[in-house]
Order: C-alpha cells, then structure tokens, then sequence
C-alpha cells in the first residue's frame, strides 16, 4: 500500500512541478509582451536596447517604425507577416502597426510583480503529490523533547493545509492594501512586499495566520520562538525551496524526521500546538 502511495504521489508531484513551470513559462513570455494593437495605431513607446518582433495580419500593410526625436525610420528585416527591428539605444519610438498587429520584445525578460506572484502561486500544484508522499513516508517518532519541554511534530500535510490558509490571509492582504493604495498613496510602491513582510514575521514570531487557525507553530532547538534574525533566516531558505516547485516540502516529506531545509538552516522544528 506504501509502495502504491509514493508511487502515486511521485506521479503527482511531477504533474504538479510541469503545470507550474508551463504557468511560470507562460507568465514570463506574457511579461515581455509590450503593446499588442488592435486597431490602426502609431504609439510612441519608449523602448530598451534588444530586437523586436513585428507581427501583421496575411494581406496587411507593412508596419512602418521610426525614433520620434528624429524621425528617422528604422530598418525592419524580414518580410510578410513577421518582421523584427532592432533597438541599439533607448528612447521614443513611434510603431505604425495595422489593425491586428503586435510588437513583442524577443530578448527582454522582464522580472515583474506577475513573475513573483507566478512563482509563489504556481507550486501549489505540487501539493497534492507532496501530501500523498507524506502519507507514504513513515514518521521516526511523533513526539520530540526541545528545550526540555516535549512536542508533537506537525505532519507535512499538516503545514501544507496551514499554507494554504496563509494563502488565503495573504490575498486577502493584497486585496485590502490595494483598496487603501488610493487613500494612502505612499503605500502603492511597498504592496508587493507585503507577502514578504508577512511570511518573515510569521517565522520570527513562530506563529502566522494559516499556522493559528491550523495549530502548530515554529520553535526553536531550545523550544522558543525563533526571533526576528533566524526568522528572516527560515523565510528565505523557505522561500527558496518553495518557488522550486515545493521543493522544501517534499524534502521534508521524504525526510523521516519531517524537517525541511528551512527547518534544518534554522535549528527549527514545526509542532502541533
């Protein structure tokens, strides 16, 4: 039965890991995108050093680009449909593009607040393989003795389903920041930092939102609470492991003491409450 489980959260886990690298993929080539037009348009766009790609309807008039400052016209290389030009400078450029055109940037890759919050939502898809190869992996002991005082180590399904409650504290954050953003303006530029914000504060207070509602909570070797230097600690090496497609966890699922990485790097241990 052992045997069956791993075998199908191993199954799992790899379908999860692709579907997360398609939407991370796809979430990246979308972040490169700079102007797609829909009807007859020249946008005066500044744009960065790099080769872009020109795409015009079958039948369509050629797109015309030209520097705004200059007006001189940029030489477009390739013919029909698909033609690209090449940007050695930044500055204003006016691209003249037919109804149904669009103009996407070849070799920029632009790290955006999408990418980020691709990377954090995407491995989620790990997480039923991850819970299936915690179930098949056998635990060496439940009950553990830190700082003399004894404790009941969390199962990885266990802090799994307190992370997805996390999740949901976590946008309902952004939800509520982006709704003040327009009464308190100085605000707008920290929004994105507010995950950051929340996952360090919960480990260096041992306790988020999801780990309360769920009972458990992060203790140190001593059985205290970790503080704010080892939290900042566990948050990025727990950070890391999970944008590796949950890494971290399943790590800590094949492990028979139940400890992740991030566990490990801070002298920690998540126990039932």
């Amino acid at each position: 039965m052992r045997s069956v489980l791993l075998a199908a959260g191993w199954a799992a886990y790899v379908a999860g890991a692709a579907t997360a690298l398609l939407v991370v993929v796809m979430v990246a080539r979308a972040d490169t995108s700079i102007v797609r037009a829909e009807v007859s348009a020249a946008p005066a766009l500044e744009l960065a050093p790099g080769t872009y790609d020109l795409t015009v309807p079958a039948g369509a008039p050629p797109p015309e680009v030209f520097a705004l400052a200059s007006r001189a016209p940029r030489p477009l290389r390739g013919e029909g449909a698909a033609s690209s030009f090449q940007v050695t400078t930044r500055g204003i450029y006016v691209v003249a593009l037919p109804e149904g055109g669009s103009l996407r940037s070849r070799e920029r890759f632009v790290v955006s607040p999408t990418l980020f919050f691709a990377l954090f939502v995407a491995p989620l898809a790990t997480i039923p393989g991850i819970a299936l190869i915690d179930r098949a992996v056998p635990l060496s002991r439940r009950d553990v003795v830190l700082g003399g005082s004894p404790f009941r180590l969390a199962s990885v399904r266990h802090r799994l389903g307190c992370l997805l409650l996390d999740c949901i504290a976590i946008a309902a954050l952004l939800i509520l920041l982006v709704l003040l953003t327009p009464l308190l303006v100085p605000i707008g530029p920290f929004v994105p930092l507010a995950p950051v914000a929340y996952v360090w504060a919960g480990n260096a207070r041992g306790q988020t939102i999801g780990r309360w509602l769920g009972g458990t909570r992060v203790v140190s070797e001593e059985g205290t609470t970790p503080g704010w230097r080892v939290g900042a600690l566990r948050a990025v090496v727990w950070l890391a492991g999970w944008c590796l497609f949950g890494a971290g966890y399943l790590l800590a699922a094949l492990n028979p003491s139940r400890r992740a990485p991030h566990d490990l790097v801070a002298r920690s241990t998540v126990v039932c409450d």
